[in-house]
């Protein structure tokens, strides 16, 4: 992390601060996170365990679903719910440790900046500059791991949350929301958290931001690396920074991308990667 970072980490709690309380509670405020739904969410699932019948009691009421498989269901329905915000403090995490490989990155290449036509990169004086590319790597693929993971475990909630016909192991947000869709005409309250789940949707982010961010994730999951792209910002009369620029069309392949958008910078973001994540 960047020394402001740890420094504002290491103030104490305040004395009002719960000692009791769930630690993602206590640690929500100081990373900027709002995880109070998603862990009271969590509280209601365990609450509806049932020690007579076993797992969640009104799934009872499902025929196809014996004892057994509704116990090894209830079990994952409540790691969903937990994981939700586990990794958002995952992915909260990734992110402070990102910022302090982009600058230690940033301050390698300014080396070879000296104001003329022609500047070169400097060889690293050690293996920790020399880290410093991989480490925005791997931190840039952890955060967008756990937020794919976050909305992967949302899908496991709705579909376990509404007793809809899917498979909730093996659950994604399209899968999710596809059969919401199927079975909500008619149905009132899933008529209900279908608009919400839209509405929430369209209020957190631009048009698009889910498929780009989970094709984001796949990218770095599933398939080959994208190239991590950096633009040089110029001043007067040389480049005073350096920004790291994220892929437009993670769902294509890095030649297809470029081609496609007309050379390399044009296939990326203009805004920083730092404010878009």
């Amino acid at each position: 992390m960047l020394d402001k970072d740890v420094t504002q980490l290491s103030e104490p709690y305040p004395p009002t601060t719960p000692v009791d309380g769930p630690p993602l509670l206590r640690l929500a405020g100081p990373l900027g996170l709002d995880l109070g739904k998603s862990v009271q969410l969590g509280d209601e699932i365990f609450e509806d365990l049932d020690v007579a019948t076993y797992g969640i009691g009104w799934w009872k009421t499902y025929p196809a679903l014996d004892s057994q498989t509704r116990i090894l269901l209830s079990d994952y329905l409540l790691a969903c719910a937990r994981a939700i915000p586990d990794n958002l403090v995952e992915a909260r995490i990734e992110l402070l440790e990102l910022d302090h490989a982009v600058e230690d990155y940033r301050n390698w290449m300014k080396r070879g900046v000296n104001g003329n036509s022609r500047n070169t990169v400097e060889p690293p004086q050690s293996p920790y500059e020399e880290l410093s590319n991989r480490r925005v790597r791997a931190h840039l693929a952890g955060a967008l791991r756990a937020w794919g993971s976050a909305l992967d475990c949302v899908s496991g909630c709705i579909i376990g949350v509404t007793g809809i016909p899917a498979d909730l192991v093996k659950a994604d947000m399209h899968k999710a929301q596809e059969s919401l869709r199927k079975h909500s005409p008619g149905n009132q309250l899933l008529e209900q958290l279908q608009t919400s789940l839209e509405e929430t949707e369209t209020d957190a982010g631009p048009t698009g931001w889910r498929e780009w961010l989970l094709g984001m994730r796949h990218t770095v999951v599933h398939r080959g690396r994208r190239t991590v792209t950096w633009s040089g910002n110029l001043g007067a009369k040389e480049v005073v920074d350096f920004d790291l620029r994220l892929p437009i069309a993670p769902d294509r392949t890095e030649v297809d991308a470029i081609i496609l958008s007309g050379g390399v910078i044009a296939a990326t973001f203009e805004a920083p990667a730092a404010d878009m994540l």
